[in-house]
């Protein structure tokens, strides 16, 4: 392997027995801090391709097999080079991006995200959704009414004022 002394759970911080999915969240995390757009550092370059050839190794299940055995066979050597840094923070002023610590989910935690809560969350909001439309319809409907009654009074006063001034037709007298 060409890079036998880079160990890539060390870089982007998992653990060997990792999921994909942890994996790809962490290196999303890892991006975000040692990116060169948001990290002026000058360790943040190099960082970005550590993490990206990481990612290209541990993605591909085949190619990480073969990247844990090679770990298994050659020791890496005690010198890391994972960040010396705290990778939540970028180290150049002014940055407003912060990327959260990572934090492992417990069962409860987890069961908060899966699809069957995140169906019913959806279904929730539907029906909030439709709750709110029937009660703004039902407020227009009054303020329709309302308005039809005071435009029908307006009609009747006015036609009571003709007929009390003397409006409409004269009749003739002979």
């Amino acid at each position: 392997m060409s890079n036998d002394s880079v160990n890539y759970y060390e870089i982007l911080g998992v653990d060997p027995q990792a999921t994909i999915d942890e994996i790809k969240i962490q290196r999303y995390r890892m991006l975000l801090a040692y990116h060169p757009d948001h990290n002026k550092s000058s360790m943040a370059n190099e960082m970005t391709q550590h993490i990206n050839a990481g990612w290209e190794i541990l993605s591909d299940p085949a190619r990480r097999q073969e990247y844990d055995e090679t770990l298994k066979r050659e020791p890496l050597s005690n010198k890391s080079t994972a960040p010396q840094h705290s990778p939540t923070k970028s180290r150049h002023r002014g940055s407003r991006r912060r990327v959260r610590k990572e934090t492992r989910q417990s069962p409860e935690q987890s069961a908060r995200y899966s699809p069957v809560n995140s169906e019913r969350k959806s279904k929730r909001r539907t029906i909030i959704w439709k709750d709110r439309l029937e009660k703004g319809m039902k407020q227009g409907a009054k303020i329709a009414f309302v308005v039809l009654k005071i435009s029908f009074i307006v009609l009747i006063v006015v036609l009571a004022l003709l007929s009390f001034l003397g409006g409409g037709r004269r009749r003739r007298s002979y």
